[in-house]
């Protein structure tokens, strides 16, 4: 007897209860409702992953499959995710919010091409960058680690890689790379596989090796229709959405049992609730706030997880003809022809940026422009100049040495918007031989800069975060303090131990820091692993080891 979720009713079948057609259709209804009503409330001044993209994403596939939304509401969230992202190219060029490329660009990247965003000059530029972040084996590296939304390299390179694949399909390098890292790595987490199953989709792997990541993933789905974030964990709404989602996108699997878990634990207000994994006590996320979704500290991982089950439900219902939210916001604003030819030394946009900065990428052009008069140490309104665009890209060093020895300077100075360097963005980049030639110039690896705009951060602290052993080392032979101190007195050692950094904790102890150190809270690194429930115990081994 086969059993079909195209039904228009429930069918018993080996004890399990399977949704029917109406069934799916009422939750996903209910769900996104609730969604939209939370999305407006977001208080950061942010894109959030969890409140605006994955929503944004799981809208668009409702209304793809005949699922009613408030086109208004959704019109303005999407105004303002592409409005602020993609419509300056003063913004893009200078990175202004810079933060995890591989993990949170690239999912505005996703979204904007999910909802029909056309390659752009911003596109590009942004791309472009990404795609200079790749690290050797294929994979990107990612700041963040709060599981299971933000933990995972899987998520990181599929989703830089669809970015380049999408906004940038001659870099057939980059994609490929990408492709052979996913096909060659284990992966562990639910996370993991479902990010692998789509990476190994965008980056245009073959059928069979995309058959064999789903039977992976397949395997370990539980008796009762769900998936856990982890082997060993319960099932929970969050893996199970993504794991249903990606199953069907990527490999063309139908998971029947996992649509009736959904349906069955979704709460009648039309959540689903997952338990946050952060147990931590320093302040792993901004300040909590209401945003009117259920499960008070739980309702930012809950959110997500009832984007991906609307995601995993609407896809289940048959596609219909439904005109697209317009993206209109996600033009750039004021594109000139010399922003597309970099022919003119002299050309800048009325906030500053010039074409020496919009070139900064490629030497032989920063080359040709400097030798026909421009200007490298020309600023914007907010304070950044060329060398600080160039040092965003990895392998970029021959730029940076161009722009050096034509007088630029790395050296601090006051008014810089987020009081950002060219040693900062060298040090996420990763390019060890970029920052270690910006120090010989002059720039302070004690200062600090605002990551996201609002976490101070210094060098080696976004280095450590990024695990960039390399630029760490480069940093600390720099003049770098290793056991430098933030507001809660926390150390570079005590945030790679919260956040299991593995290769961080090893190259941090390799350069002298203190095991042994307390901060405000009472903890030393050690006792700061169990900040995440459920997390490897290797950090902590590491750090006995050290202790010992």
């Amino acid at each position: 007897m086969r059993v079909t979720i195209f039904a228009l009713f429930t069918v018993t079948f080996a004890g399990q209860v399977w949704a029917g057609q109406q069934e799916v259709r009422v939750a996903a209804d209910k769900s996104v409702k609730l969604l939209q009503g939370s999305m407006g409330q977001w208080k950061q001044d942010c894109a959030s992953c969890h409140h605006h993209l994955l929503p944004l994403m799981a809208l668009t596939t409702a209304r793809q499959h005949g699922i009613a939304i408030n086109e208004k509401a959704a019109q303005t969230v999407a105004d303002n995710v592409f409005g602020g992202f993609l419509a300056s190219v003063d913004d893009v060029v200078r990175y202004n919010y810079i933060g995890d490329p591989g993990a949170f660009e690239s999912y505005v990247l996703l979204t904007a091409r999910t909802m029909g965003v056309a390659p752009s000059l911003t596109t590009t530029i942004s791309v472009r960058r990404i795609a200079s972040m790749q690290k050797p084996d294929g994979s990107w590296a990612m700041l963040d680690a709060r599981p299971p939304h933000s933990g995972s390299i899987f998520m990181a390179t599929a989703l830089a890689a669809q970015a380049v694949a999408n906004y940038m399909p001659e870099n057939k390098q980059t994609v490929e790379r990408a492709r052979r890292w996913l096909e060659s790595t284990k992966a562990a987490s639910a996370e993991d596989h479902a990010f692998r199953m789509l990476g190994l989709m965008w980056t245009g792997a073959a059928k069979e090796v995309r058959s064999r990541a789903a039977k992976e993933a397949l395997a370990l789905q539980h008796a009762d229709g769900g998936w856990g974030q982890l082997p060993g964990l319960d099932s929970d709404a969050y893996s199970t959405a993504e794991m249903v989602y990606t199953l069907r996108e990527s490999a063309g699997v139908a998971n029947e049992k996992g649509i009736a878990y959904l349906v069955r634990t979704q709460k009648p207000d039309g959540s689903w609730q997952v338990e946050t994994r952060l147990k931590a006590v320093a302040p792993v996320s901004p300040p909590y706030f209401e945003t009117g979704f259920p499960g008070g500290h739980n309702q930012f991982i809950s959110a997500a997880a009832t984007a991906w089950a609307v995601m995993a439900l609407a896809q289940t219902l048959p596609a219909q003809e439904a005109k697209p939210l317009s993206v209109a916001a996600a033009v750039p604003k004021n594109v000139q022809p010399w922003m597309e030819s970099l022919d003119d030394p002299k050309a800048a946009t009325a906030q500053g940026t010039t074409a020496l900065m919009l070139a900064a990428h490629d030497p032989a052009k920063v080359k040709a422009l400097i030798e026909r008069g421009a200007d490298v140490n020309a600023r914007t309104r907010t304070g950044y100049d060329a060398l600080m665009v160039a040092s965003q890209y990895g392998g970029n060093v021959e730029s940076v040495r161009l722009l050096l020895a034509r007088g630029a300077s790395p050296a601090p100075r006051k008014g810089v918007l987020f009081n950002m360097s060219a040693l900062f963005v060298a040090s996420l980049a990763g390019d060890a031989e970029i920052v270690e030639l910006l120090l010989k110039h002059g720039a302070s690896p004690k200062d600090a800069s605002i990551l996201f705009g609002f976490y101070p951060s210094r060098p080696l602290e976004v280095a450590a975060m990024f695990q960039h052993a390399g630029v760490m080392r480069a940093l600390v032979r720099g003049g770098a303090n290793v056991d430098a101190e933030d507001a809660g007195h926390m150390t570079p050692l005590s945030w790679a131990a919260l956040y299991h950094k593995d290769t961080t904790v090893a190259t941090l102890l390799e350069l002298g820091a203190n095991p042994k150190h307390v901060d405000k809270y009472g903890y030393t690194p050690l006792q700061h692993t169990p900040g995440i429930h459920n997390s490897s115990p290797k950090t902590a081994e590491i750090l006995k080891a050290a202790l010992k």
